[in-house]
């Protein structure tokens, strides 16, 4: 009974203590896999918006530098795309989510549409490349 009194007030307390879960396998591509999932994250303004985050997991030594092309689907049309470019995973490490900053924020839609059966997302022109390391900055 303690146990689990004590982890349902660990949740109510840190609310992300399981913001990384229920990430879904998409694809493996060179060494990388990468994982989707929707929540919320900040728009420059402040304001919590519906996002995809995506998880990035290097598997290999080496780093890698991720691109690829978000495309929205509403009704099998494509309504909205957007590119995330040279993002550096250094070897065997990850990028998750809203944590490190790797998500697309849909401007076109409304969070009704995001959960529609209509609705569909890809990625695609996915680019992996080995690098000697990623920048520090």
């Amino acid at each position: 009974m303690r146990t689990g009194l004590l982890a349902f007030i660990l949740v109510l307390i840190f609310p992300d203590i399981n913001a990384q879960k229920g990430y879904n396998e998409y694809q493996k591509v060179n060494g990388l896999e990468i994982s989707t999932k929707w929540g919320l994250a900040r728009d420059a303004s402040g304001i919590r918006k519906d996002a995809i985050l995506l998880k990035v997991q290097n598997t290999i030594k080496e780093a890698l530098i991720l691109s690829l092309d978000i495309n929205l689907y509403y009704e099998g049309i494509l309504r909205e795309s957007g590119r995330i470019e040279d993002e550096c995973i250094p070897g065997l490490k990850s990028r998750v989510g809203k944590l490190n900053g790797i998500y697309f924020m849909p401007e076109n839609f409304t969070s009704e549409q995001l959960k529609n059966s209509h609705f569909s997302f890809s990625l695609d022109e996915i680019e992996v490349k080995m690098i000697e390391a990623c920048d520090s900055n």
